[in-house]
């Protein structure tokens, strides 16, 4: 790839400014916006920058997914946009599992004409169901599953068995949604993803590492009483993550984590 698309720059205070704030969350592109100085929406800007400036920026641009790919998604009706991205950049060695994110926008109602060179804008707009699935996530489909899902605006959770496991969701005109993805590490019966900060639009751009769960078995021999020699075992499994920036931290774990550093 030789060029970076980007969004370009949008008003955070305006009646479609979450929903252009959620594009340029998952567009793996610079966040810029074009405000009247002192007018800003403070609280949604919060939502994509960290107090040290900084944006949770994924890692590729941002992609149709498959089935959209060939949709009219401004006027056939029926297709929702749907954007994916990567949020980690990893290699064989360092044992990390890549997570990712999809967007999901109904923006029916207009669409370009090619005949006036000009956007044309279409009457009632309808409602859309979308069907998303983690291998939307072309860099998750070397994993089977299973799969950690977090909706954004639901503040939902949910585990998806395998990649082409399908979950819908309805959206009204100029609604959208994201999720967020994690595969579902297993070691024993310890099942475990981490999302990252929940009340960031790209919640798992927080995520800079995830490493393999590892399990350690400690032992210590008893010397007293009628059991003595005969010591005692535990298994103790731990996951290491590294993230950045301050926030509500989410993560699936099954059983409840015993401690947390």
């Amino acid at each position: 790839e030789i060029a970076l698309p980007d969004w370009d720059m949008f008003h955070s205070k305006h009646k479609s400014a979450e929903l252009h704030a959620a594009a340029r969350a998952i567009g793996g592109c610079p966040v810029y916006v074009s405000d009247v100085p002192g007018q800003h929406g403070e609280k949604l800007l919060k939502k994509l920058v960290l107090p040290d400036g900084s944006i949770l920026r994924a890692q590729k641009p941002g992609r149709p997914t498959r089935d959209c790919l060939f949709a009219d998604v401004g006027k056939d009706g029926k297709t929702a946009l749907k954007v994916w991205n990567q949020n980690r950049q990893v290699t064989r060695s360092s044992g990390d599992a890549s997570g990712g994110v999809i967007g999901v926008f109904n923006v029916q109602g207009v669409a370009w004409n090619f005949d006036t060179h000009e956007n044309e804008a279409f009457p009632a707009p309808p409602t859309l169901t979308a069907a998303i699935k983690p291998h939307d996530i072309e860099t998750l489909r070397p994993h089977q599953g299973p799969f950690a899902v977090w909706s954004h605006r639901e503040k939902s959770f949910q585990v998806l068995p395998s990649g082409e496991t399908t979950t819908d969701i309805s959206l009204q005109p100029h609604e959208w949604e994201i999720f967020t993805v994690e595969p579902v590490q297993q070691s024993g019966f310890v099942k475990w993803a981490p999302i990252g900060l929940g009340d960031m639009l790209n919640s798992g751009g927080a995520l800079l590492h995830v490493g393999p769960l590892e399990e350690t078995t400690t032992t210590t021999n008893s010397t007293f009483g009628e059991d003595a020699g005969d010591g005692w075992w535990r298994q103790t499994t731990t996951a290491e993550i590294e993230t950045r920036g301050p926030g509500r931290f989410v993560a699936y774990c099954q059983p409840a984590p015993s401690s947390i550093i």
